[in-house]
């Protein structure tokens, strides 16, 4: 009879054992990954003001280079799921664009939503 206790308290401390050592690591694992973050911000904001001036440049001189565009839209891409700022960026040149080219600018809409809908159902950012 004590050896199915005994037993018994051990599979329940064993079993909470390894769940608090799931959430020990989770937890270390966020804790870097929040430490990585934290250090590419610096980087993550000089690329956004490039990426700016770069849509400002083509928004002001109307530039109507569909292969540009493009290249632009593939790099502001990249960072519509990393900021609001690339996000804000990524629809200024979606207005822009579309006046050029309609059909281009709602396949980019299309890419951004399957990148970044499907990971947070929900989230539309704004």
């Amino acid at each position: 009879m004590k050896l199915g206790i005994t037993q018994n308290i051990s599979e329940y401390f064993g079993e909470n054992l390894l769940i608090a050592e799931k959430l020990i690591k989770e937890n270390t694992f966020f804790q870097k990954v929040s430490s990585m973050i934290e250090a590419i911000q610096p980087l993550i904001s000089q690329n956004m003001l490039v990426l700016a001036n770069h849509v400002d440049l083509i928004i002001k001189s109307r530039e109507r280079d569909d292969n540009r565009i493009q290249r632009l839209f593939d790099s502001v891409l990249d960072y519509t799921g990393m900021c609001d700022d690339g996000l804000i960026l990524f629809k200024r040149l979606c207005r822009y664009y579309y006046d050029i080219n309609h059909q281009v600018t709602a396949e980019y809409v299309r890419i951004y939503h399957d990148l970044y809908d499907s990971e947070e159902e929900g989230d539309h950012h704004g």
